[in-house]
């Protein structure tokens, strides 16, 4: 089994995008706030999952 590290720094730049957006500061209700936090910062679903379960 292949383990891949997750970049966990807070300044990396794809956390980075994916915090300023985070799940706390969306409006309202959201059905999929994963999918609204890739939306609004350009990164893939996936990786927004992926990284937030990493932190």
């Amino acid at each position: 089994m292949t383990t891949v590290a997750v970049p966990l720094a807070l300044d990396d730049p794809i956390n980075a995008a994916i915090l300023t957006v985070s799940e706390d500061k969306l409006e309202g209700f959201q059905r999929d706030p994963f999918g609204e936090i890739a939306a609004r910062s350009g990164v893939p679903v996936e990786t927004v999952m992926e990284r937030i379960r990493a932190l």
